[in-house]
């Protein structure tokens, strides 16, 4: 049928996209990794935890892009699917516009917060000036804004394997360098000068980069948006605000709530698990980046009952691979992290069993979230994220001051399950592909049973093992790869979603 001839052009650029974006992830998780080592040896917990409370701080900041970012995305893969090479010029301009003025508004903003920085810090046994560590934070954040706009062109024309390429040469040097920096010198001043200098390197590369992919973007005769498309834009982007500041409320406050009433160490302590489970979602999560601008496209081509199709296979997908994951994390995370960094960094089971849970629930609103922007379902559940916001800061507070680290971490938890995670899925079934949203609901119960049935198992397969460090990781390793697949395997194997993935994996798209 028509309506689905690009379908091996879709699956070939998504599968070439999802092996560059693997591939590249395996370097940089291993880079990342040995940079983190070398940092634990070199410089002190404290450290770790001014790293996270800084890069929280400057991410509330961010605010200021309010979501335009993704409306401009929306309206590309369009215009990019009909080739309509006036629109994206238009698009362009008006997103580097915005991205200029927002890059010197969070510069101009972080240095009016630069007098409070020590209080937010408290008492620290850090050496140098905190003033220089807060503004070398803040110009990292602002400067990527002046060139980084050019990749949203990039990604949206599901070239994404570029962008990654070019992102994974520049974080290996960068680390490179990092490591040799900290065993010459043992100095975090010029350590973050480093990520600065690198920071502004990657998207000036990118900007030119974009430029020869499209020349016409140098054209000179570029007309102003339509009146129609930039009202709908400021529509979305509108209703985008409430829930960008939603997200930073949920998932930038934690490390400056953990700072306030944990301290600083915690916040370097519990810096090193959060470490790993996003070195995990980068490699999840890069299969599905490489699929959103198929669905894009798909989503701008296609009638809504295909559109659902494909969303439970890849809902499906998503729950295989991030409760996989999660599982591993929570047998072998105690082990990894006290080879990586050290015994004094372990710690205890009720913190790594609440990082386990939101690590996965997080990823498993992933595909809701892709399906929620290629749809431009913007508007619908935009009070449902403030709400999320304000009880996790009050849940956080709450609980933190009773269970500690723990606590704030059960707190972000409890916000998104009696909000956002079954009010943005509902809003995707209903405004998206207009059908009732309980089969989902119902496929969720069944996941997410079936995560902690696999999780019981693996961990009652290595509870009384303890051969040593190495020989634990090696037998946790083997169970992680090994029980969770043959459980999901054995329940699964005969669901739809199951033979739909394995009928699309042995086609070879030429």
């Amino acid at each position: 049928m028509k309506i689905y001839s690009n379908n091996a052009n879709r699956t070939k650029n998504s599968m070439r996209n999802i092996v560059f974006g693997l591939g590249n992830q395996v370097v940089l998780s291993v880079a990342a990794l040995v940079c983190r080592m070398v940092f634990t040896r070199v410089l002190s917990a404290e450290y770790l935890g001014i790293n996270g409370l800084f890069t929280n701080i400057l991410s509330v900041l961010c605010l200021a892009e309010l979501g335009i970012g993704s409306s401009i995305i929306y309206e590309l893969y369009g215009a990019l699917a009909k080739e309509d090479h006036e629109a994206v010029k238009s698009l362009m301009k008006f997103y580097r516009n915005i991205y200029n003025a927002v890059g010197v508004f969070v510069l101009a903003m972080g240095t009016l917060i630069l007098p409070v920085v020590p209080k937010i810090v408290g008492e620290s046994p850090i050496t140098g000036n905190i003033y220089a560590i807060y503004y070398i934070f803040l110009m990292t954040t602002a400067c990527s804004y002046f060139f980084s706009y050019r990749s949203a062109l990039i990604t949206a024309d599901q070239r994404n394997y570029i962008c990654v390429t070019l992102n994974t040469l520049t974080i290996v040097v960068q680390d490179v360098v990092q490591i040799i920096i900290l065993l010459t010198t043992r100095n975090f001043i010029l350590y973050i000068i480093c990520q600065l200098i690198f920071t502004i390197a990657y998207n000036v590369v990118i900007y030119f980069v974009s430029g020869r992919l499209y020349p016409y973007l140098r054209e000179k005769n570029v007309k102003a948006i339509t009146g129609e498309r930039k009202t709908r834009m400021l529509i979305n982007a509108k209703a985008l605000v409430i829930s960008k500041i939603s997200f930073t409320l949920v998932n930038s406050t934690d490390n400056i709530i953990i700072s306030a009433i944990c301290g600083l160490i915690d916040t370097g302590l519990i810096s090193n698990y959060l470490l790993l489970t996003q070195t995990m979602k980068s490699f999840v999560k890069k299969i599905f980046d490489a699929l959103t601008a198929s669905v894009g496209n798909l989503n701008a081509t296609v009638e809504t009952k295909y559109q659902e199709s494909v969303f439970r296979e890849i809902n499906f997908l998503s729950f295989w691979l991030y409760s996989w994951s999660a599982v591993a994390f929570f047998i072998a995370g105690n082990d990894m992290v006290e080879l990586l960094f050290g015994k004094e960094y372990r710690m205890g089971f009720a913190v790594i069993s609440i990082v386990a849970l939101n690590y996965y629930t997080e990823g498993m609103h992933d595909v809701v979230n892709i399906y929620r922007n290629t749809l431009g379902i913007f508007k619908q559940g935009q009070y449902m994220n403030l709400i999320t916001g304000v009880l996790n800061i009050v849940f956080s507070i709450a609980l933190g001051k009773v269970f500690g680290v723990f606590g704030i971490l059960l707190a972000t938890l409890i916000s998104r399950a009696v909000s956002v995670l079954w009010y943005y899925p509902y809003t995707v079934f209903h405004y998206g592909f207009r059908i009732s949203s309980k089969g989902y609901f119902k496929r969720y119960i069944v996941y997410l049973l079936a995560a902690g049935c696999a999780s019981l198992l693996s961990k009652s397969v290595i509870v009384a093992i303890n051969l040593g460090l190495f020989a634990n990781i090696v037998i946790d390793i083997i169970v992680a790869i090994i029980v969770p697949n043959a459980f999901y395997l054995l329940v699964f194997c005969k669901t739809t979603e199951f033979k739909s993935l394995h009928r699309r994996f042995k086609r070879r798209p030429r």
